[in-house]
């Protein structure tokens, strides 16, 4: 008896359809790691259906009972769909760009601090270069499947297609799990720009559960479209921050003169590479939204240098944050380095306000798929979903654990360590080596990256649970 449509899936046709019509970016942004969204197409591969066992006879093909055929309408890009629906390149491009940017680039230059410039330099490139292989990787598994005939709405179906119910589950949870990390750390950021910013403050924490009443009028909103208006207002007040925080770090370089370079900034630091890899791979975790959007690209075969294009731009911005904040206040640059602007300073005010503003908007956004999800585990027996209840109690959850872990760097890097390394390095080089074939280049190529993958995440999680435990 097949399976009635998942409620999840309803959703993802919605979603497919507003990234088909780029209105407000930060509404599929914020699903970077939605791996449900509905559609079909055929993406760009250089590998043979000859070469993996996706080329061989399928006994049930991943998530097609969550296919229906409202979702090859809802303007998805899959076949047979009206190329006027879909993005073109430079929309593309920019959907891309705004799929990376989100809280963790405040927290590069204190990153920086911890290794110095050579080396964070280093690193970042390294983790932007194996980020981008992995994200190809998941291209080409899609591509490689759908030639074989089966459907591929999102990275859920690539770890169906490898190993079944267990690779979806696997993917799954490692989504939820990353995409509530992404919420508590931006109540853990709120808190801490908040106390910097008010005088006498009884401490950081009431700040965090300040924010809960408002996230739960917000987690009431069952439809994204809903939520577009606070997206824009998040959009905004985060440029301005970005801009601002900028401004400030040029200012204060060019105050110290020539003494703002001095060589101890230089200094590499190896011990403390693992952290790094935490906060890099945090901010790179866009890997939920690379199926989706190659779905909703019009020319598919220019996907890859569009992709790869976007890479650059975002290691640019993380990069030159990086570096003119921990350049501008050497050890002294803080967690955020918003914290590090000038005190009593009216600008200063208006940056830390757009920051909390920002993250408070994104919050519901980037939460919208951990509550479609979670009810889909709780719903009524006729199929209805559940209330608000389970809504409510993720959102105090988020509120509790953010309580248990108020410093924003460590979480940051618990995240980044865990299930967003899973996500982006070791997850997409196990389902190629399954679902495209194990040619001996391409075995030893992801078996590196999977045993870097495994040790960066070992090191990275250590190192966040001691801060987190001892300090």
């Amino acid at each position: 008896m097949p399976k009635k449509p998942s409620e999840s899936s309803s959703f993802a046709s919605r979603l497919v359809a507003k990234m088909a019509k780029p209105q407000r970016p930060r509404e599929y942004a914020a699903q970077k790691d939605d791996d449900w969204e509905e559609a079909g197409g055929v993406g760009d591969s250089a590998h043979s259906p000859s070469d993996s066992v996706a080329s061989q006879p399928q006994p049930q093909q991943p998530r097609e009972d969550a296919a229906p055929t409202r979702a090859k309408k809802a303007a998805g890009p899959g076949r047979g769909e009206k190329s006027d629906n879909l993005a073109g390149n430079m929309t593309t491009l920019g959907n891309s760009f705004i799929a990376f940017v989100g809280a963790g680039i405040l927290d590069m230059p204190y990153a920086f601090s911890k290794v110095g410039l050579s080396l964070g330099t280093l690193v970042i490139g390294v983790t932007a270069v194996i980020c981008l292989h992995c994200m190809y990787l998941l291209v080409d598994c899609k591509r490689h499947l759908e030639i074989a005939g089966i459907k591929v709405a999102g990275y859920g179906d690539v770890g169906h297609a490898a190993y079944g119910p267990v690779g979806r589950k696997v993917v799954d949870v490692s989504l939820v799990i990353t995409q509530f990390g992404f919420c508590t750390a931006y109540l853990i950021l709120i808190s801490n720009t908040l106390y910097d910013v008010m005088a006498d403050s009884p401490g950081i924490w009431p700040y965090i559960w300040l924010c809960v009443p408002g996230e739960l009028m917000l987690a009431t909103l069952r439809h994204l479209k809903y939520l577009g208006k606070f997206s824009l207002v998040a959009d905004v007040t985060m440029s301005f921050a970005l801009f601002t925080v900028f401004s400030y770090c040029y200012k204060e370089i060019r105050h110290q003169g020539e003494g703002g370079g001095s060589l101890e900034r230089l200094d590499s630091n190896w011990p403390a590479v693992p952290y790094f890899f935490g906060v890099s791979i945090y901010c790179y975790e866009g890997i939920g939204m690379v199926i989706p959007i190659h779905n909703a690209m019009r020319n598919k075969p220019q996907f890859k240098l569009v992709w790869g294009l976007n890479m650059v731009l975002v290691t640019a911005l993380f990069w030159g944050v990086g570096y003119l904040g921990y350049y501008a206040y050497g050890v002294k640059v803080r967690e955020s380095v918003g914290s590090n602007l000038p005190t009593f300073d009216i600008m200063t005010a208006l940056v830390q306000l757009a920051v909390c503003t920002g993250l408070f908007f994104t919050y519901p956004v980037m939460m919208f798929p951990v509550y479609q999800i979670v009810e889909e585990s709780f719903k009524k027996p006729d199929g209805s979903p559940p209330g608000n209840a389970p809504r409510y109690a993720i959102v105090v959850l988020s509120a509790f654990v953010a309580t248990l872990v108020p410093s924003f760097s460590s979480f940051v890097v618990l995240v980044g360590s865990s299930t967003c390394a899973l996500l982006a390095f070791i997850l997409p080089a196990i389902f190629s080596l399954k679902i495209l074939g194990g040619r001996p280049v391409a075995l030893a190529r992801e078996g590196i990256i999977i045993v870097l993958g495994i040790v960066a995440a070992l090191l990275g999680t250590k190192d966040a649970l001691i801060k987190i435990i001892y300090d």
